[in-house]
């Protein structure tokens, strides 16, 4: 929920976990790489997995070579 959001962000909550957002720095790194890694074993299995991301800018070093492996392996 949006408000739930907007508490945390503004102090007033201590909430980590949502149903689809993936909020930095408390649950963003460990579930883009859990994405990454779950449409990578599809793709290998299926030849179906997708991935697309929208954000302002990448700079952490793990997912960045997380994103790597998959495009390397077709």
């Amino acid at each position: 929920m949006c408000a739930d959001l907007f508490n945390a962000l503004t102090g007033y909550s201590r909430q980590e976990t949502y149903r689809k957002l993936l909020v930095a720095p408390v649950t963003m790194r460990q579930q883009l790489l859990a994405r990454i890694a779950r449409e990578t074993e599809r793709q290998r299995q299926h030849g179906d997995g997708y991935l697309a991301f929208k954000m302002n800018a990448l700079v952490d070093k793990a997912c960045i070579q997380a994103l790597y492996r998959p495009h390397r392996q077709g």
